[in-house]
């Protein structure tokens, strides 16, 4: 013990030499449980360190596990002692200091390097040792070296001599430490107390503190033997082991408010069942009591009117905790929108209020967890969640979240709330469906439950226990713990107390034997000293260490040790005279024994639950009162109740609440008034007065609208604060649309920024609808120009504006244009129009007037319409020298429309159409004339030709100007005299023209040709090519046309120099369809099989492959196969078909597909034959002895066991495996040898002329007439004469084995190969196939 004390005092000596920052200090434990601290008691009834090496581990499922994780490691693997971490936190320019230690105190280490990990990017390092002293380690990481984040340790790797090691630390959160980026800060506080952390030889870290490194060691490693609680919070105080313990389940949800629903699974029929479960679990234990919140699938708790899961949980966890329940246990399921989301996971309690309850909940969360995930869920862990509304204690912890958590705590129980898994998982829901998956989370929950009270069933009578804990106070400050009727006194060695206070997680846990006393009782001394002064609960579990070294909990309970109490004699309200804004709050005859640190004044309205409370810090007054004052500006100057809570904070850091109450505060209202300036104006006056009582606000806001059509025409308007403080706005009642009950709603916006809602009143306009005009002109004041006067406009809510559209009857209102009307100084409206605006249109313009009041109503006062009359533009076309080539085209009188940007003439003859429509832009001469030319060559007709004119306005508006024609002599059509088509009988169309006649000359000749298959599908132009005798020729192809045959459409086209184009002749040529002599022919007697073959394939083209489809007619074609076929030297394809390879016999249909080079597929025709299916004697057996024996006994026939017993086949198994191997060596199929021996015997009656002892099982030569036909010495033989006579008939093959067949001869070969065949050879009966294969068929 010193030595090993000794150099980790020199490793941690060199740690403070190099860094002078606090010290703090981790344990890494091996073991997986790292739950418990242990510090002994330094008083006469603490434990010895001789008692401490007799303790031993109790919990056997602990050294199990322990044993399982060990095999993991190496026969070479050291346990590690201890780590030291210097730093949990390393600033800029600080060193990590890391020490470790190994267990075995004698090794002395050669070296040693520590693998650490970066965990934001998982990159691993490593760095050698920086010190060693035999068994002991110093590692030191430079901050310089590190990057911003989170590290952990992964392990060391080390030598002693020639053996290496890899030693992997196992717990993450102990060795793990933070590099932040803020500077080391200068340290003049002095060195602060070391603490050490050891492990003991379970696995459990122990902590000592000490002035110093050695003496902090010394007493943490002196502790390091002591016993282990078994669960860090184990349970609140009961008064005995021997009372009834109630554990209330709650079934969440039921048939009112149902829960998560998916994949058929109901949330509330789950969560009884699994409760109805673990309720049987738990009442297998003594003591225990079990009550359900819902038994049934209604609601527990049915409410009048609209119905409150919250009401209904409150009510369930009241009537539990009314019958006793010492702790609550929810039941529910999850949920997701995704499938993948799978797991269970627990929620329990948080520790505000009171702490030592939300430890327990989280003790009891660990616990079921461990167990459901066991059963292999997913583990989703255990969380407790905090409120979201602000709502918390006095110490500022927030309040649970859930109903459940919080209802239960304020009843100072313990709950859990259990998430069991996802209906909606993939994973989850298909385990949930199982009845017997449900018991099992049950039982787990009560595992769990059992675990963390500790709960004994029948079979834990005889252990030794102690039946009663008691607590006694000795002293404001000291108390005795007292231990009764222990049970089985004689099978104890040594009763552990480890106590602690429920303040800050057993940071002051100390460890205490407890004394036998004369009466019998035992006893522990416990002073608050021993645990930092601490008041409050106090918690005490009792470990019985029996004389067989096992440890167990035998009983726990709580002590609260009472806090110095302060109290305070009046609480008085006031509400200030002058301000009634203001309240006062004063407290007299304060008094905390511990001296006040502060008192604060919860402060809030109940107008809307707490969400203006406000913590108020009261002074203390001259004459020793506490006062504060409130102002209701903080409150959102809310009126009516205020409650008032007193927190009273002593100087221990003790809260008190000696103080409630509540005051009703009123306040003066805002008046908002609306007045009209008089009767019939629409001026109004809005005023909000008596403001002033919410303070200097920002501003203040009327909402105004009509009644008449809602909110549409709602307006904002801001007032002005006048001397007198009445905030004042005058507004206009026609700037909204409607008219008669206007609404007025008043809001200002406080000086933080809240908006307050002042009041509402409403005002009256009378309805004023009409507008009116005397008299409408339009006056043309030039030719493109007009003007329209209004006069005599009125409109009783005023003429806002007046809007007059204007269009031509043209091409509908394409043109249209909205005029805003301008005011005349005699009170006349008028428009001026120009046609410009309305694409130069002549002829009819539509005029409408609307006028527009001050309202924005509208109102269409008059309609008319005038005439526009423009100069006819005009448009000619002359022949310009008589030789009808060219024609000039002019257009004059344009100039009427303005500066035009171009003028075009469209030009085309009217033979065709606009098949040769031709646009000529025109030149503007100086007279302002447009002319073009257009060149007669450059059209495809004569006779008459069409002109039209279209002029490009200054705004981009295309104007149609008019129109001419003009004629051009028709010449005469081009011709082709002779045209000769002729076929070559091998799919060429050769097409021959000669004496061609034109007008100006042959540009080409283009003959269109397809064939009449598939439309114009395969349409190819073929360009004609002149000869030397001038006629012109095209040689057209079939393998241009997808190989078609039948008629061919030719037409022949001729294009002329000028581009004029005509159609010649149409007409048709024939190629015929070749003979491809599709045949079926049968070459086998059984019809089995086929060779289909096709010539003539390559008529039309180069073939690349032949094709034939084969399917059978009774079936459709589900038994389709395509054949490949190969030419052989005749030019003739061909393909064998097996008809074995098909369904069925029957009808069967071929058809012959030829592919060419280019791809294409054609047609070549159909057959059909009849095929045969047939099943082959000889090959691969389809049934193994296995199938025979199977179906032999499945037909519940009887086996003459006896009788070929004697023959060396007792079984039908013993003769199936004989016909297997028989049938097998000459590659008969087995079956068949099976199916023949069960037709020719009856099924081994042998009722015919052979008898069974013949062990002849085919009938040979059995002929008829009394003839017994063959004999043979066993049943091998037998069969294997019938295999080789069945090889005889079905092949020409030689036999393998020496033959025993006495009818073997050649006249037989080949004779049958199928089993249909054998029908009339082998037996004449014509059925005798078909039996047979009622047998295979069935066997198979």
């Amino acid at each position: 013990m010193n030595k090993l004390v000794k150099k980790i005092s020199v490793i941690l000596m060199m740690c403070m030499l190099i860094s002078f920052s606090g010290i703090e200090s981790m344990a890494a434990e091996i073991s997986e449980n790292d739950e418990n601290k242990t510090i002994i008691s330094e008083e006469e009834n603490e434990i010895s360190l001789e008692q401490e090496a007799e303790a031993t581990n109790p919990d056997e499922n602990t050294q199990e596990e322990e044993v399982e994780n060990s095999q993991e490691i190496p026969e070479n693997q050291e346990e590690i002692e201890y780590i030291y971490l210097d730093k949990k936190i390393l600033a800029d320019g600080e060193e990590q200091n890391i020490v470790v230690a190994l267990e075995d105190e004698e090794k002395k280490l050669d070296s040693a390097s520590l693998i650490y990990e970066f965990k934001e990017t998982a990159e691993r390092n490593e760095i050698e040792a920086s010190n060693m002293v035999d068994n002991t380690v110093l590692f030191t990481l430079p901050y310089d070296i590190l990057s911003q984040g989170s590290y952990r340790l992964i392990g060391v790797e080390c030598a002693i001599g020639e053996e290496k090691m890899f030693l992997e630390f196992q717990e993450e959160e102990i060795a793990e430490f933070e590099v932040s980026a803020e500077d080391k800060g200068e340290d003049t506080e002095a060195m602060p107390e070391v603490t050490a952390y050891a492990m003991s030889d379970d696995g459990n870290v122990v902590e000592e503190s000490g002035d110093n490194i050695t003496e902090a060691v010394e007493s943490a490693i002196r502790q390091m033997a002591a016993p282990t609680a078994i669960s860090q919070f184990s349970t609140r105080a009961r008064e005995s082991r021997d009372s009834e313990f109630v554990i209330a389940l709650d079934p969440g949800h039921d048939s009112h408010c149902g829960g998560a629903h998916a994949n058929g699974l109901a949330e509330e029929v789950l969560t009884l069942k699994v409760a109805n479960y673990c309720k049987e679990e738990l009442e297998k234990y003594d003591g225990v009591k079990v009550i359900m919140t819902r038994t049934g699938a209604e609601c527990p708790n049915p409410l009048p009117g609209s119905y409150s899961s919250a009401k209904d949980i409150r009510q369930r966890v009241q009537k539990a905790v009314q019958q006793g329940a010492d702790v609550i246990v929810s039941f529910h399921f999850n949920s997701s929108g995704s499938g993948s989301a799978n797991g269970a996971e627990v929620i329990y309690q948080n520790q505000s209020y009171d702490a030592a309850i939300g430890l327990e909940s989280k003790a009891l969360a660990e616990k079921i967890q461990k167990e459901l995930v066991a059963l292999g869920l997913k583990d989703r862990g255990i969380y407790s969640k905090d409120s979201t509304d602000g709502s918390h204690d006095p110490n500022g912890v927030k309040d649970d979240y859930w109903t459940l958590h919080n209802e239960a705590k304020a009843l100072g129980k313990p709950a859990v709330l259990i998430e069991h898994a996802f209906v909606s998982g993939n994973v989850d829901s298909a385990n949930l469906k199982k009845e017997s998956y449900l018991k099992q989370l049950g039982i787990a929950d009560a595992k769990g439950i059992i675990n963390q009270y500790g709960l004994l069933n029948g079979t834990s009578q005889k252990e030794p226990g102690v039946g009663k804990i008691e607590f006694k106070a000795t002293g404001e400050d000291t108390f005795d713990v007292i231990l009764s009727n222990v049970k089985n006194e004689e099978k104890i060695q040594t009763i552990y107390v480890p106590i602690w206070s429920a303040n800050n997680n057993q940071d002051d846990i100390y460890w205490y034997v407890a004394q036998r006393q004369s009466d019998g009782t035992y006893k522990v001394s416990v002073d608050i000293k021993k645990h930092k002064g601490d008041r409050g609960n106090y918690i005490a579990h009792v470990y019985i260490l029996d004389k067989q070294g096992k440890q167990s909990l035998a009983i726990d309970g709580q002590y609260k040790v009472i806090y110095h109490t302060a109290s305070i004699e009046t609480l008085k309200v006031n509400q200030d005279t002058s301000d009634k804004t203001k309240f006062d709050i004063v407290l007299s005859g304060v008094n905390a024994p511990n001296g006040v640190d502060r008192i604060q004044a919860a402060v809030w309205s109940e107008n809307n639950g707490q969400d203006d409370i406000v913590w108020y810090t009261m002074s203390k007054q001259s004459n020793g009162d506490y006062k504060v004052q409130v102002n209701i500006a903080n409150h959102k100057y809310d009126a009516g109740i205020y409650n008032i809570h007193i927190y009273l904070f002593d100087k221990e850091g003790l809260s008190f609440l000696p103080k409630a109450t509540s005051i009703s505060i009123s306040v003066p209202n805002v008046s908002i008034a609306a007045k009209p300036l008089s009767d019939n104006s629409t001026q109004v006056q809005l005023s909000a007065s008596n403001v002033g009582i919410y303070g200097n606000v920002q501003n203040v806001r009327f909402a105004v609208w009509s009644a008449e059509n809602g909110q549409d025409d709602l307006k904002w308007y801001f007032g002005t604060r006048n001397n007198s403080g009445v905030w004042q706005v005058t507004i206009d009642a026609s700037a909204h649309t409607g008219t008669g009950v206007f609404h007025v709603h008043s809001y200002s916006m406080l000086v933080d920024g809240t908006d307050k809602f002042l009041g509402n009143t409403q005002f009256t306009v009378k309805k004023q609808t009409t507008a009116s005009i005397e008299k409408l002109e339009v006056n043309k004041t030039n030719e493109n120009t007009f003007e329209v006067l209004l006069k005599g406009v009125t409109a009783s809510n005023g003429v806002k504006n007046i809007q007059v559209p204007i269009w031509s009857e043209e091409n509908g209102q394409d043109d249209l244009v909205w005029y805003d009307a301008s005011k005349k100084a005699d009170g006349t409206y008028y428009v001026n129009v120009d046609i410009k605006n309305h694409k130069y249109n002549t002829g009819i313009y539509n005029i409408h007037v609307y006028l527009f009041d001050n309202t924005g109503k509208a109102f269409l006062l008059k309609t008319t319409s005038t005439r526009v009359e423009l100069a006819e533009v005009k448009i000619t076309a002359s022949d310009m020298d008589g030789s009808q080539k060219n024609f000039q085209l002019k257009a004059a009188n344009v100039g009427k429309y303005g500066n035009v940007q171009n003028v075009r003439f469209a030009v085309w003859s009217a033979e065709n159409g606009q098949d040769d429509l031709i646009w000529y832009t025109g030149k503007q001469n100086g007279s302002g004339t447009w002319t073009a030319t257009a060149e007669i060559t450059k059209h495809k007709s004569s006779g008459t030709f069409l002109v039209h004119v279209y002029a490009m306005l200054a705004d981009g508006t295309d104007k149609f100007l008019g129109h001419t024609s003009f004629e051009v002599k028709k010449q005469e059509m081009a011709s082709i005299e002779k045209i000769d088509v002729t076929t070559d009988g091998k799919g060429g169309i050769s097409i021959n023209l000669a004496e061609v006649h034109t007008n100006t000359g042959v540009k080409k000749i283009s003959v269109a040709v397809w064939s009449e298959t598939n439309g114009q599908d395969d349409l190819v132009w073929y360009t004609a090519g002149k000869q030397n005798d001038g006629s012109y020729k095209v040689n057209v192809s079939a393998k241009n046309h997808k190989h078609d045959t039948g008629i061919y459409n030719i037409h022949i086209y001729l294009f002329e120099q000028s581009g004029a184009e005509y159609l010649i002749k149409t007409t048709t040529a024939k190629i015929e369809q070749p003979d491809y002599q599709l045949k079926a022919q049968v070459l086998t007697e059984e019809k089995d099989l086929y060779e289909i073959s096709a010539a003539n394939a390559g008529f039309l083209g180069n073939v690349k492959t032949v094709k034939f489809a084969v399917w059978s007619e009774p079936n459709g074609q589900n038994d389709i196969q395509w054949y490949n076929a190969e030419r052989d030297a005749t030019g003739v394809w061909k393909a064998k078909v097996d008809i074995n390879k098909h369904d069925v016999s029957g009808k069967y249909n071929v058809h012959g597909y030829v592919q060419f080079d280019d791809g294409t597929e054609k047609f070549l025709g159909s057959q059909i034959f009849d095929g045969v299916r047939v099943y082959k004697i000889m090959g691969t057996a389809e049934a193994t002895a296995e199938k025979m024996i199977s179906y032999f006994k499945a037909a519940k026939k009887e086996y003459p066991s006896e009788a070929l017993g004697k023959g060396g086949a007792p079984t039908i198994e013993e003769f199936c495996k004989i016909v297997e191997s028989e049938a097998l060596a000459e590659g008969v199929k087995a079956e068949v040898v099976f199916a023949q021996a069960m037709v020719e015997t009856g099924w081994f009656k042998f009722g015919g002329d052979v008898k069974i002892e013949q062990f002849n099982f085919c009938g040979l030569g059995a002929t008829g007439n009394g003839a017994a036909g063959n004999s043979f010495p066993d049943v091998r033989t037998g069969i294997r004469a019938q295999v080789q006579h069945l090889k005889c008939y079905a092949s020409d093959q030689p036999l393998n084995q020496e033959c025993v067949d006495p009818r073997w001869g050649n006249w037989l070969r080949n004779k049958a190969t199928s089993v249909q065949a054998l029908s009339g050879k082998w037996a004449a009966d014509k059925n005798y196939g078909n039996k047979l294969m009622a047998v295979i068929d069935a066997i198979k």
